[in-house]
């Protein structure tokens, strides 16, 4: 039946009247202060009080062993049957127990002045719970107060002295946290194409390399001839393995000596071999940049750097450059830009406990030799870094590797002794699924170029 109270369709419940408006503390007690006690309550406790008066606990008596004979069923004792008298306790646990009958439903739809009869709650209702409609909270501020409730000063005063708040708005929250996000997002300025570079306040260009020009620096005068020594195929295979590699033999600027094991070659080259396999199926089967990275790229820094013990290469795509090292445009600093791996130089002729009283004396945030505090980064200076890219652009590999080296130029300056002195000139390689291109990152002072 409709409850008097809400209109709801609970009868076998109390609906109490109007809750407060607001989850205040001081609000909440006052008002459950007001409500009357539900007369089954007060029904329970009556009954219980009146049997731990009149009866004290009596001690649990054991049944005594009973001889037993070899032939004798060893079965447990019978369980006593339901004709059999109870004892005064389990009378008095079974008289407590009737206040969850119809009796105490009827008392309490009498005390709230209830016209129609409650309907019976089932055994398996009072075992597992009376099954209900969930109650329309927002039902209640227009209910009315019941008659023989009237309301005292407690709950009135508390929710006096408590202004009252207006109602929450899901829309205008959800729209403070977006605002939020986006001035979090306005603190940076992404640099997200070739033209967002140039407007770093030490602007990044992508340019030609000429080897006849005078301006070049010489720091990379012998590096730039070796690598035209590369292109014209000069010195590039072992003589050892002239015989295994068609049209080695015909060519024989091609090859060069060495002092290493031939077999230790022949594994060298049985693994290129599979690299080059692997690359070729990968371009078919659609594999993402960790696929890669695994079956391509660092199998080729192995085998290029395996024998060089001061030169170590890293897989470092989620090395964070730190923020103050960032390019700024203006006075907001660029989104942070991973690359991929990193080529580390090993000092030689540094020892590792100069190199902690080093770090010690640096500020937390800036101890490392890199514009990083990857681990690995901290204390080994890199030497060439590189990005691969497999679903994207040569642009977005140029953006993310401009942003990198950009912050790796502002810590060495920072490391400097001397203001403007030009950073020296680091390679930079761009990986496009198998094809790997070559970049030289010169400081001009207010600029840098990579020129590939």
């Amino acid at each position: 039946m409709p409850c008097p109270s809400s209109g709801c369709e609970s009868g076998s419940i109390w609906c109490p009247p109007t809750p407060p408006p607001t989850f205040n503390s001081a609000v909440i007690h006052g008002w459950l202060a007001d409500q009357p006690v539900s007369p089954r309550l007060l029904y329970f406790d009556r009954k219980r009080a009146r049997s731990r008066s009149s009866q004290a606990p009596q001690p649990k008596r054991r049944r005594p062993l009973q001889s037993t004979h070899a032939n004798m069923s060893r079965r447990s004792p019978r369980r006593r049957d339901s004709t059999e008298q109870l004892s005064p306790n389990r009378k008095a646990q079974g008289r407590e127990l009737d206040v969850f009958s119809d009796n105490g439903y009827i008392e309490e739809n009498a005390v709230l002045r209830d016209t129609e009869i409650t309907p019976k709650p089932t055994r398996r209702g009072q075992k597992r719970g009376l099954t209900q409609q969930p109650l329309d909270l927002a039902a209640f501020s227009t209910t009315q107060r019941p008659d023989n409730i009237t309301p005292s000063s407690s709950y009135t005063n508390a929710l006096a002295r408590h202004p009252r708040l207006p109602p929450s708005n899901t829309n205008s929250s959800s729209s403070s946290i977006q605002s939020e996000k986006s001035k979090l997002k306005r603190a940076t300025s992404p640099a997200k194409t070739y033209s967002d570079l140039q407007l770093l306040n030490k602007p990044v260009k992508y340019g030609v390399m000429d080897a006849e020009r005078d301006d070049l620096p010489e720091d990379i005068h012998v590096l730039i001839e070796d690598l035209q020594a590369l292109c014209e195929n000069v010195s590039i295979i072992p003589s050892k393995m002239q015989d295994r590699i068609t049209g080695a033999k015909k060519r024989s600027h091609w090859t060069y000596e060495t002092g290493r094991d031939e077999l230790d070659l022949m594994i060298e080259l049985d693994t290129v071999r599979r690299v080059q396999a692997a690359a070729v199926s990968l371009s078919t089967t659609g594999d993402h940049e960790p696929q890669w990275y695994c079956s391509v790229q660092w199998p080729l820094l192995d085998i290029a750097f395996r024998h060089q013990s001061y030169i170590e290469p890293k897989q470092i795509s989620y090395a964070l450059p730190i923020k103050e090292c960032l390019p700024q445009t203006g006075e907001r600093y660029s989104e942070s830009r991973l690359v991929d791996f990193a080529i580390n130089l090993i000092p030689q002729s540094v020892s590792n406990d100069s190199l902690s009283g080093w770090l010690r004396s640096q500020p937390n945030n800036t101890r490392t030799v890199n514009q990083s505090l990857y681990a690995p980064l901290c204390r080994h200076p890199t030497i060439i870094s590189i990005e691969v890219k497999v679903n994207g652009t040569e642009e977005e590999a140029r953006v993310q590797i401009g942003i990198w080296l950009s912050a790796w130029h502002e810590r060495v300056s920072q490391l400097s002794a001397n203001e403007g002195h030009r950073v020296i000139t680091l390679p930079v390689i761009i990986v496009l699924n198998h094809h790997w291109y070559l970049y030289l990152a010169v400081d001009k002072g207010s600029h840098i170029v990579y020129a590939s």
